[in-house]
């Protein structure tokens, strides 16, 4: 997504009217009022992440402290990356600084941005003292950055398992350089139970496991949760807090509505409310290199929510009411 048109990265004012439930025409007289100017693109008006945030802070909105989520998940395909990339940019467009961390050997959250290099350094190269973390972060846009991978992270658990590391802080020690200049922090990872998974479950203030509506994710759900359990009791004072999000939701199938109550009865408390509806959309946007934002579909749609129920932006005076619509009751 190097070469994404700059309106991938800033928000409607259509959006932004929508998110306040109030007519455009109110926003763009008060935006007028705030000397914030949109700017047109595709006979559309968008606003810069800089001008969202500032306007909504005008009007006292609350932007979440710093959050650290890894996205992990025991199984592969269950839409771990696709998860990272839309939030991110989601949250981006809102005004949230945002990190995305690509810890993954098979590097496909670097790969959807774009941004793939074997000569780039990555993070076994940090924890070699090759590269500091710093030097590895690269811009997607101005609110939008990416610690990529590639190859080389292959040894990185091999190299977290020797010379005597701390594999519980092996991304936490170095995530503490650079954590400050964050509002949210993804960090995608690949599906297994290793050290790198392990080092990033110990980062993290959440982990946000996706899975599919199937009985093999289900198995990899429990699995990974047993062992997020493990993991706390041997590196951590605390529990790790998780979240699970449905994800590839077909309502045309009566088993998807099953496994969904299922895993609603049984982690009722861990489930996010909303849910991803299975989309074209979601490959499309791929495939031609686009963010899914910038047109309308159920993938934008679901995806706004999630984030929004992930970020919690509320006013101030109503912290504890949401500002996002849930589907699970």
């Amino acid at each position: 997504m190097e070469n994404l048109p700059m309106d991938d990265f800033m928000l409607g004012t259509h959006d932004l009217a929508q998110f306040l439930k109030q007519d455009r025409k109110s926003l763009h007289l008060e935006l007028k009022e705030k000397n914030i100017n949109p700017v047109i693109s595709g006979g559309r008006l968008y606003l810069y992440p800089k001008d969202v945030r500032r306007y909504l802070t005008s009007c006292d909105y609350h932007y979440p402290e710093r959050q650290i989520v890894s996205v992990q998940m025991l199984k592969g395909g269950v839409g771990k990356t696709t998860a990272v990339v839309n939030i991110a940019i989601r949250a981006s467009q809102f005004g949230l600084k945002v990190l995305c961390i690509d810890l993954d050997q098979q590097a496909n959250l670097s790969l959807a941005f774009n941004q793939k290099s074997e000569e780039r350094a990555v993070w076994v190269d940090v924890v070699e003292d090759k590269a500091t973390v710093a030097e590895t972060v690269m811009a997607i846009s101005p609110t939008l950055h990416l610690i990529p991978s590639n190859l080389n992270n292959s040894v990185l658990d091999k190299t977290l398992t020797t010379g005597g590391r701390n594999i519980g802080k092996a991304v936490s020690k170095y995530l503490n350089q650079i954590k400050d200049q964050y509002d949210l922090i993804l960090i995608d990872t690949g599906p297994s139970l290793g050290a790198v998974n392990t080092a990033a479950a110990c980062a993290a203030d959440l982990v946000l496991l996706p899975i599919n509506p199937d009985k093999f994710s289900m198995s990899g759900l429990k699995k990974t949760m047993e062992e997020l359990e493990f993991v706390a009791s041997e590196f951590l004072e605390r529990t790790i807090p998780v979240k699970i999000l449905f994800s590839r939701f077909d309502g045309r199938e009566s088993s998807a509505h099953q496994l969904l109550q299922q895993c609603y009865q049984e982690f009722t408390e861990q489930m996010m409310h909303n849910y991803i509806r299975t989309s074209s959309e979601l490959k499309n946007s791929i495939m031609q290199g686009r963010s899914i934002f910038n047109r309308r579909s159920t993938a934008k749609e679901d995806f706004d929510l999630v984030t929004h129920e992930l970020i919690a932006l509320n006013q101030r005076h109503d912290h504890q009411s949401a500002q996002i619509e849930t589907r699970i009751d």
